[in-house]
């Protein structure tokens, strides 16, 4: 199984399986929406790799649907994984302790939960925060990462008191507790 192919280890895994004769699944997540090339020479040498693959493990319908449609892989060679979030075990979670927040509750609230790596733009996202007063908005971080003191760093040096760096959760529930103060979610990458 391997969950790429863009990357020359990936390439590099799926010729040694070829030349092995030893049969290789690629999982899959992305779709049209997630795609910004459509045609031309990009598309084709995409469809030529993913071509060598014998099954895919497709992420969602829509990541089915452009393997099958878009990049023209025989139906009977993708399987679409089930679903394995457990939505009814969130939505409890959730409205345990989901409340709603109304006009005289204080500073908007906003979320981030994720990896503090580059990539996921957190340095960014305190960057915007640098103009918002916290009487009018709140920030709190969940997630842990390379990029950690950084991040913490930039939070005391700019004196953002209306920030906040939670840490990693163990549990649904803890992290459900982030999810439901929250009034905003952000996701800057």
């Amino acid at each position: 199984l391997i969950s790429g192919y863009e990357s020359p280890s990936y390439l590099l895994a799926l010729l040694y399986a070829k030349f092995h004769n030893i049969p290789v699944t690629l999982w899959w997540a992305s779709h049209a929406l997630s795609s910004r090339v459509h045609r031309g020479p990009i598309v084709w040498a995409k469809r030529w790799i993913l071509g060598q693959f014998n099954s895919f493990c497709a992420a969602s319908t829509p990541s089915k649907t452009y393997l099958t449609k878009e990049m023209h892989i025989p139906e009977n060679r993708v399987v679409r994984a089930v679903n394995t979030v457990d939505v009814h075990r969130w939505h409890k979670a959730f409205q345990k302790h989901h409340r709603t927040h109304g006009p005289d509750d204080g500073p908007l609230r906003f979320l981030y939960v994720g990896q503090f790596i580059e990539r996921k733009g957190i340095l960014k996202l305190l960057t915007a925060f640098l103009s918002i007063p916290a009487t009018k908005g709140v920030l709190r971080l969940v997630g842990y990462g390379p990029q950690e003191s950084q991040i913490r760093d930039f939070i005391n040096q700019q004196k953002l008191d209306n920030i906040e760096i939670a840490g990693p959760t163990q549990t649904i529930e803890e992290t459900a507790l982030h999810y439901s103060w929250t009034d905003v979610l952000v996701m800057p990458s």
